[in-house]
């Protein structure tokens, strides 16, 4: 009985602790966020909102991003050159509201999901105007010296309407940079693969309508002018048509 009794009161003990542990621990998640928990790329697991908010800012100011291409890093910038600085302090409130603090050994084992990639209302937001100078300015540099992408288009070869394939470059689409580099900071990703921005052909040579463009012309082609001029009929000549 004695032994029987004694396992009882440990288990009792054990127990207690562990109610102890488990009850501490969501008391001080009240006012901190989950463990795990991380925004635009950086980790604020057991942060206050303020402490956060001040890391955050530290981090994706002074991080630095790489543009790779091909392997290559053709160009490099800082969270100040596109200035993401704003006030994250409302953004990360409401990330811990949205917490349960009494869900802790959850988010121990199982991990919180990146706020900033999955929730654009808790993403860093850009200065526009520094990231549109900064993105301009770096693709017109980078499209100096590569190649240009070309549509497919209908040529007289020879005397005959052809379809000129398109040409497939490596100079940058403005845009598709903008929205990597937005990506990046948003999530902290610190390299982005230009070779996903390319310009790409908005028609190809199997574009239906260039096709249907070229019947058109091959057919005119074949049409036979003639003009009268004072009773005589000239025909004019087949080199002539459709230059």
């Amino acid at each position: 009985m004695r032994i029987k009794k004694g396992v009882i009161i440990v288990g009792s003990l054990v127990l207690l602790t562990l109610l102890g542990i488990y009850m501490g621990f969501a008391l001080h998640y009240q006012n901190t966020m989950l463990p795990h928990t991380t925004f635009a790329g950086v980790s604020i697991g057991g942060m206050d909102v303020q402490t956060a908010k001040k890391t955050i800012k530290k981090t994706a100011l002074d991080r630095e991003y790489k543009l790779d291409d091909k392997g290559k890093v053709v160009a490099q910038f800082t969270g100040h050159v596109v200035g993401s600085a704003q006030d994250v302090g409302t953004d990360l409130a409401q990330l811990k509201s949205a917490q349960n603090p009494w869900s802790w050994p959850a988010a121990m084992v199982g991990g919180q999901a990146d706020a900033a990639a999955t929730n654009s209302s808790t993403s860093l937001k850009l200065n526009p105007k520094k990231i549109n100078s900064f993105v301009t300015t770096t693709v017109n540099k980078l499209n100096a010296n590569r190649s240009q992408t070309t549509n497919a288009s209908i040529a007289k070869k020879d005397g005959q309407f052809v379809v000129t394939k398109e040409v497939y470059g490596n100079n940058l689409d403005t845009g598709k940079v903008e929205k990597l580099v937005k990506k990046m900071v948003a999530t902290g990703q610190t390299t982005g693969n230009l070779q996903n921005t390319y310009v790409q052909p908005t028609v190809k040579a199997n574009s239906e309508k260039l096709q249907k463009d070229l019947s058109t012309l091959k057919q005119l082609s074949t049409v036979k002018g003639h003009y009268s001029i004072g009773g005589d009929t000239v025909t004019i000549p087949e080199s002539l048509y459709l230059l």
